[in-house]
């Protein structure tokens, strides 16, 4: 029988100013992917700037990237 696999990341900001402008909610995203890194790499073109060394993940209005 085979097995089936899915890995999910959930992200989310809570930067309340960026860029001189006030961001008063919290925005989440979920991605997924066959593994790990395939969710990593589907919410970074997505726009958002994830850092799993500093456990840091900034959403693409903050980060000042555009998703594709």
């Amino acid at each position: 029988m085979p097995i089936a696999g899915r890995h999910t990341v959930e992200l989310y900001c809570d930067v309340e100013h960026a860029a001189g402008a006030t961001l008063l909610k919290v925005t989440t995203a979920v991605f997924s992917g066959r593994r790990r890194g395939d969710a990593l790499r589907t919410a970074r073109r997505a726009g958002w700037d994830v850092n799993e060394v500093w456990g840091r993940a900034d959403r693409p209005a903050c980060s000042g990237r555009k998703g594709e």
